[in-house]
């Protein structure tokens, strides 16, 4: 699927398709200056506009938006040694993630008792907290499971030289991945917190534009390779998140953060590059807790997850690596 339209209108159709299958008006948002924090279409609203530049899923995934229980990928491609050509589909069926906000019905009137208006956006910056970790958490788990272990990056002593090994070895997977199709020019690469200095003190060919500042997780650009920290280093490098969050996940237990992870992604052309993110429902209700009898908000957050269309199809390779890294001491 080709689509010629600049990235602010993909984005902006993504977030209306979205809030369409949630059974949201779109031309009703925002209508209404009541000031009700429980105004759930425009806190939905907000959560989605804000999450291309806080939610990994969003960033690095080929976003395909599906309005149904089922979503389908189509992509043409050569038959292996022949001249014929092929068409490829892939299935995508959205999962339901239920997550509890903690907010209570009473802390909500509080916080609209002592911030007026102005509490439905600290409300809605906290619930789309909520979700970009559970976002997050989820694709790492996915990327984790599918990514190909490659051979072990062992950097030399000087520090100086780690630039240019850590982007050598990631642009020798970014062209593995386009060896028998060329597919996308923009790849990605996630890092554990412990390499990210050596990119913030490198100035040469490291670009960091003011508009990507927003974006919490996002170091910046190395040549057409766009850099991120990985999620799972969140609560030692942004207190964006209390530790509640992590009494039931085992940062240190699920995965040695000290692997880089790579993959490309095609913005224009969902389905070409690793990883594929159909987001299709956000709702948010109240639930009664069944021990204390509260009344919680909670949201349900509704999207499928994929590989892309070409990772491990007959002959061709692998879309995602990864490779640890250690140091010669």
């Amino acid at each position: 699927m080709i689509v010629d339209q600049t990235l602010n209108q993909i984005q902006q159709n993504n977030i209306n398709q979205v809030l369409e299958n949630s059974g949201i008006d779109i031309s009703k948002i925002n209508e209404s200056d009541s000031g009700d924090i429980l105004n759930f279409p425009d806190i939905l609203h907000k959560i989605l506009s804000e999450k291309y530049n806080t939610s990994l899923l969003w960033q690095i995934c080929d976003v395909f938006p599906i309005n149904g229980t089922l979503g389908r990928l189509y992509a043409s491609k050569k038959k292996f040694q022949q001249n014929d050509f092929e068409i490829v589909k892939k299935d995508i069926v959205p999962q339901t993630y239920k997550i509890s906000s903690g907010f209570t019905k009473e802390v909500m009137d509080d916080m609209k008792n002592m911030f007026g208006k102005s509490a439905k956006e600290s409300i809605s910056n906290m619930l789309r907290g909520v979700t970009d970790w559970e976002e997050n958490m989820n694709l790492m788990d996915f990327i984790e499971n599918n990514a190909e272990e490659k051979p072990e990056l062992i950097l030399t002593a000087d520090p100086r030289d780690d630039v240019l090994l850590i982007t050598q070895k990631i642009g020798k997977y970014v062209m593995e991945m386009n060896k028998y199709a060329y597919k996308t020019k923009e790849a990605w690469a996630i890092l554990p917190r412990k390499y990210i200095g050596v990119f913030a003190g490198y100035w040469g060919g490291f670009r960091m534009d003011d508009t990507d500042n927003e974006k919490y997780l996002y170091l910046g650009k190395f040549g057409r390779i766009h850099l991120y920290i990985d999620p799972r280093d969140i609560n030692e490098t942004r207190g964006e998140f209390t530790n509640d969050f992590n009494d039931d996940y085992d940062l240190d237990n699920v995965v040695d953060l000290d692997h880089i992870y790579v993959g490309l992604r095609n913005e224009k052309t969902p389905g070409e590059g690793s990883l594929v993110f159909s987001p299709y429902q956000y709702h948010l209700e109240y639930v009664t807790d069944p021990d204390t009898g509260q009344m919680i908000l909670h949201l349900f957050d509704r999207y499928g997850l994929e590989t892309g269309i070409f990772h491990k199809s007959l002959e061709r390779n692998s879309m995602l690596y990864k490779f640890k890294i250690s140091r010669i001491i």
